[in-house]
């Protein structure tokens, strides 16, 4: 078995620096021209089942390196919460640098913080 993992597309809070935790967010154009050349190379592959975060940036990530696939209706596609990334808790929607101040108010690494 091979796993793949993709990241979603720029969003428009990761230019603002903007900490979205499991808000939804929306691609920018970069983001979708990033997925639609993310799916040319993808659509080379042979998969036969996606799994993919509930989150709208994801699934519209998704949709957009999908128009390459031309089995696309043939897929097995499951959008499921437990691939969401580390939620940001109450400091969701605020400024992406907080999340680090407080993790090292706490002592903690960034990825053992959770606020």
């Amino acid at each position: 078995m091979e796993l793949w993992v993709i990241r979603h597309g720029q969003t428009e809070a990761n230019i603002k620096k903007i900490l979205q935790g499991h808000q939804g967010g929306k691609l920018t154009e970069l983001g979708i021209n990033q997925a639609k050349l993310a799916g040319i190379r993808l659509a080379k592959e042979n998969f036969l089942e996606i799994y993919c975060s509930d989150l709208a940036r994801t699934q519209e990530t998704l949709e957009n390196i999908l128009l390459a696939f031309p089995n696309k209706d043939d897929l097995s596609i499951t959008y499921t919460p437990l691939l969401r990334e580390k939620g940001g808790g109450v400091l969701e929607g605020g400024p992406l640098i907080s999340f680090k101040k407080n993790a090292e108010k706490a002592g903690l690494s960034l990825r053992k913080y959770r606020p």
